[in-house]
């Protein structure tokens, strides 16, 4: 097999580091994809909104991806795969009803929305930054996106039974149900087996150049990527200031445009190819409004 189909629906975020540009503060913590890899990503959000998943919309998203990818192979042509997830884009489109939910809550006064700085920050870029299409090919960089997840949202209250479903995970869709696969538990084997990992505090985190890495040595050469996590932009388990984050999210969006990654720079791809990548257990907590939706 050298395609593979990823839908993320876990926590996301970009993240960021000091720059050695005298002239910014931070900038994008990014990674180079290897020359014979091609990618194309559908962004559920851009570069510094979050997104509001129902947890409804979950299952019939990915029955939609599964079966528009089903002629997905190694001969699919960029351009195939571009116009695959442009298909994908205007199927979820129609379905996802969230953007306009959202709005009646917040035009009704609900308190639960109008408070939360994320539910309104959703909303108010919702209608100019949904689902945009970004491919990589050639060496292109991309940011190295982390992905979390409490591993206590996997299971049923109170019990040590998982719960069936595409929910918190990075999914790696098989040929057939049967052979999907969690990327975020193959990348970290011990993170959910532990005896009270049902009750257990924390969040698990994958970087998406590991994810990339790992399904390169297995022979991947193209990949989809629908990502429907939100991309809030943080640096570590911190934000930024609201300068700086314009700052990166107004770069970011200029280099995303349809059809186009970041721009090859071979100087720092070898700096950066010095760098350990790490998956791992972290313990913080995000705080979220009791509403009836999760932001990724």
């Amino acid at each position: 097999m050298e395609t593979a189909v990823l839908v993320f629906t876990t926590h996301g975020d970009i993240q960021v580091r000091n720059s050695s540009n005298p002239e910014l503060t931070e900038e994008v913590d990014d990674f180079f994809i290897p020359k014979d890899m091609e990618i194309v990503i559908l962004n559920a959000v851009s570069p510094g909104v979050p997104n509001l998943l129902p947890p409804k919309n979950v299952g019939p998203f990915v029955r939609i991806i599964r079966n528009t990818t089903s002629r997905f192979n190694n001969r699919t042509s960029m351009e195939e795969m571009k116009t695959i997830v442009e298909t994908i884009k205007n199927q979820i489109v129609v379905s996802d009803d969230q953007p306009e939910t959202v709005a009646k809550e917040i035009h009704s006064n609900n308190e639960n929305y109008t408070k939360d700085d994320e539910t309104m920050a959703y909303h108010n870029r919702s209608h100019e930054f949904l689902y945009k299409i970004i491919s990589y090919s050639n060496e292109q960089k991309l940011p190295n996106k982390q992905y979390l997840r409490e591993d206590r949202l996997l299971y049923k209250k109170g019990e040590n039974e998982k719960i069936k479903n595409y929910n918190w995970k990075l999914n790696l869709l098989g040929s057939i149900i049967a052979t999907d696969e969690d990327l975020m538990d193959t990348l970290n084997p011990n993170a959910g087996k532990t005896r009270n990992a049902p009750l257990r505090e924390g969040f698990t985190t994958t970087r998406l150049e590991s994810v990339v890495d790992e399904l390169y040595s297995r022979g991947i050469r193209k990949i989809i990527i629908v990502d429907l996590t939100c991309s809030v932009i943080r640096k570590k388990q911190s934000g930024i200031t609201d300068r700086g984050e314009r700052n990166i999210a107004f770069t970011l969006r200029k280099e995303q445009t349809i059809g186009s990654g970041g721009k090859k720079t071979m100087k720092r791809r070898r700096k950066k190819n010095n760098r350990k990548r790490k998956n791992k257990t972290i313990r913080f907590s995000l705080v979220y409004n009791n509403i009836p939706f999760s932001v990724y």
